[in-house]
Order: structure tokens, then sequence, then C-alpha cells
């Protein structure tokens, strides 16, 4: 039986593999969805986009969410709707 890896363990598992050889780490930093599926065994959708960004050791990095359209839901919006809610919280079901 096999369990299925987290994605922290995924990005260890592939840091790893990029930080001890460094012409993978550049056909990866070339085109990440690619290497990324290849050396972790996995499909990744086509609809992520992997951004490879080395981070000096004295820097912290702050991602920041894409800006939204007018009206467009936030990923917390979505889960709701889909969990038969509405985006207030009420019951789209009853």
């Amino acid at each position: 039986m096999s369990q299925e890896k987290t994605f922290e363990q995924l990005q260890v598992e592939l840091v790893e593999a990029l930080t001890k050889d460094e012409a993978l780490k550049a056909a990866f930093i070339a085109n990440p969805n690619e290497v990324a599926s290849r050396v972790l065994g996995v499909q990744i959708p086509s609809f992520i986009k992997l951004m490879p960004v080395e981070v000096p050791a004295n820097t912290l990095l702050f991602p920041l969410p894409a800006r939204r359209e007018e009206g467009e839901l936030t990923d917390l919006d979505l889960e709701r709707v889909a969990g038969g809610k509405s985006i207030k919280g009420k019951s789209m079901l009853s």
C-alpha cells in the first residue's frame, strides 16, 4: 500500500535533487514544470505554474497574492461554494 506524499515532502525531495546536480538545477530554472514532473514522478497539471526563485541566505521572501479582478472569488469563497455554502456562509442547500 503506497502512501501519497505531501506537498512539503515533494518540495524537500525536489530541492535535495536540485542542490546535488547543477545541470538539473539549470534545467529546472529553464523549464520547472517538466523537470519537477520528471524528478518527482508526478504529473504537474498545466494550470499550475512553478516559479523558481533563488533566495540568498540573508533574504526573506514574502509572496504576495495576485490582484483579483472585480467580482472574482477568493479561494476561500470557492471552497465555501463547493461545500454547499454561500459566500456569506449560509447554506445554499436549505
